[in-house]
């Protein structure tokens, strides 16, 4: 013998099946919009890296309020792993 309350869900689900299989489809894709956006992250994230390596973008910025002076953008080269350093000037106004 069958539970009542699975023979009620079945008559329920029979008699508006359009309503259920729409439910169902907008579920799913739900589903699968959440599950893609989990996945892009890492995957811009490793796409950006690989840009950023190839077109010598800086890794790090250096600010300072008082500005550095020659001797310490030279330290700053001397640096291991240090590719290329450079000072420059800038104002905002």
């Amino acid at each position: 013998m069958r539970h009542p309350f699975v023979t009620e869900l079945t008559r329920t689900v029979a008699s508006s099946l359009g309503r259920f299989l729409a439910i169902l489809g907008i579920a799913g894709l739900g589903v699968g919009f959440f599950a893609g956006l989990n996945m892009v992250g890492s995957t811009m994230r490793g796409a950006a890296d690989a840009l950023y390596d190839g077109t010598a973008l800086y890794d790090i910025r250096l600010v300072s309020t008082l500005g550095f002076s020659d001797a310490q953008v030279d330290a700053v080269r001397g640096v291991e792993g240090v590719g290329q350093a450079s000072g420059e000037y800038a104002c905002d106004a």
